[in-house]
């Protein structure tokens, strides 16, 4: 339970050296940030930052998808510890699960309700880009860049994980997001095991699968190298 009674318990069990004072306000806290959750079937979620993404554009995006019945779900990232910012998981991302991903790949009503989700992608993505991937290119404040992208759940064992790379064109974007329908009907479903897979643009607009074992073992070499 995310409420701030629940929330509060879990949180002096988790904290155990902090004083009342402090996991009160931590609760309340991210009581606050969970009242932006919202269940049901035509929910779309949105995990981001706010400062990167402005009441504003939140706005925005409610407007665009509720005007095909669709509404939005939220969570602020802001304030919340998280293991690292790696380059295979996604920092931004909108969330679809059934049945809209259903409606999508069946075409019931899915035209105009992917065309809606289509806007509101390119609307964050280009803002993530206004706001944090420009001022990121001064050697003086560059940080590791949040990504963007889409997370779909086909089904209960079968997930992808879609980057929209923060360098391409907007051009190339749009390219990208007009294949994602085609690729969710060609990703195979996973029988057993669930599994998520992990795809990102190349500067064309393509889609390319990542064997995101392969690279971080990669990464991890390197890294060992350099000490």
């Amino acid at each position: 339970m995310n409420d701030y009674k629940h929330l509060r318990e879990q949180f002096k069990i988790m904290f155990p050296d902090w004083k009342d004072e402090e996991v009160n306000k931590y609760a309340k806290f991210m009581s606050d940030k969970y009242s932006t959750i919202k269940r049901g079937d035509n929910i779309i979620h949105l995990e981001y930052y706010e400062g990167i993404l402005i009441k504003d554009d939140i706005d925005e995006i409610s407007s665009t998808i509720a005007q095909e019945g669709l509404e939005l779900s939220r969570f602020d990232k802001n304030g919340v510890p998280y293991a690292s910012a790696q380059d295979f998981m996604l920092h931004v991302s909108l969330i679809l699960r059934d049945p809209v991903v259903g409606n999508l790949i069946l075409g019931v009503t899915g035209g105009a309700m992917w065309d809606a989700i289509k806007a509101s992608s390119i609307l964050i993505w280009k803002k993530i880009k206004e706001r944090h991937w420009s001022k990121n290119t001064k050697k003086e404040n560059r940080i590791k860049p949040l990504n963007f992208g889409l997370h779909v759940s086909i089904d209960k064992n079968t997930e992808i994980d879609l980057k929209i790379d923060g360098g391409l064109s907007e051009e190339s974007a749009l390219k990208a997001l007009d294949k994602v329908i085609d690729l969710i009907k060609s990703t195979k479903k996973n029988q057993k095991s669930p599994s998520a897979s992990f795809f990102q643009t190349d500067s064309h607009g393509n889609w390319c699968k990542v064997d995101t074992n392969k690279e971080m073992r990669s990464q991890i070499l390197k890294q060992n190298e350099k000490k």
